[in-house]
């Protein structure tokens, strides 16, 4: 495990700009962030775009699920008044406006909701966003991430190279855990900042798995990651987690 965490901006950099949209991952980038997290669903049409809620209420306004919505409606919302005026008119962006948007040597980490990963519609956002790394040439800074097993697993059926991390919420560490790890060839696992140990991060550090904790947003939740001796820190507050972990 490396000495100091890596920062992962959450959905950019949350904290100062809306969340999943060009602004907030262009200032992520401006404040040195070497990864950047952010959220992929497909609309109603099948066009990856990035948003985290299955709605798209809270940052656009327009009360509909995001499935049931064409992307050429999806274009016209607005996704950043919500969050203050200076952002008026900010979109909700597609995966490949990120892809094209931020620098290939920042690593982006592409979580695919539980959500919208099942089905036939599932498997076609999961080629989708397989093929739009591949176009991009991002195999190399690029991580997909889920908290469903079946999505990982429909991603290395596909591809062999791209790099896979579990989400999770476990309080207990079980043994079984790291098979399932092992099963989809995953190389990190993100969990929930308060329920993270430093056993458990030990224990995947001797099976070469990275170790993550999210949302940390408090000196706490970085105390707390720090002692778990992790190896990513996932935070909306992306200026303060780096200079936590510079002391």
């Amino acid at each position: 495990m490396s000495a100091q965490p890596v920062i992962i901006a959450h959905r950019g950099y949350a904290a100062r700009a809306p969340e999943n949209t060009l602004s907030a991952f262009r200032l992520a980038c401006a404040h040195h962030a070497a990864w950047i997290e952010l959220d992929v669903q497909a609309t109603r049409d099948g066009v990856p775009v990035v948003l985290h809620d299955t709605s798209l209420a809270r940052t656009t306004a327009l009360k509909a699920r995001l499935t049931a919505v064409d992307y050429a409606t999806v274009r016209t919302l607005d996704a950043g008044s919500w969050f203050s005026q200076e952002y008026c008119g900010e979109h909700v962006p597609r995966l490949e406006d990120v892809l094209s948007t931020v620098p290939r040597e920042v690593t982006l980490d592409i979580e695919i909701k539980p959500s919208a990963g099942r089905g036939s519609t599932g498997r076609r956002l999961c080629r989708d966003v397989l093929d739009l790394i591949d176009t991009h040439d991002r195999i190399g800074s690029a991580i997909i991430t889920s908290f469903s097993l079946p999505v990982l697993e429909t991603i290395r059926a596909h591809h062999m190279r791209v790099r896979l991390g579990l989400l999770g919420h476990r309080s207990v560490f079980r043994p079984s855990l790291i098979s399932q790890l092992q099963d989809v060839q995953a190389t990190f696992y993100f969990q929930n900042v308060l329920t993270m140990s430093r056993r458990l991060a030990g224990r995947l550090a001797e099976h070469g798995i990275g170790s993550g904790v999210f949302t940390a947003n408090s000196i706490r939740a970085f105390a707390h990651a720090r002692s778990c001796a992790v190896d990513y820190v996932i935070t909306d507050r992306l200026e303060e987690a780096h200079a936590f972990f510079e002391i």
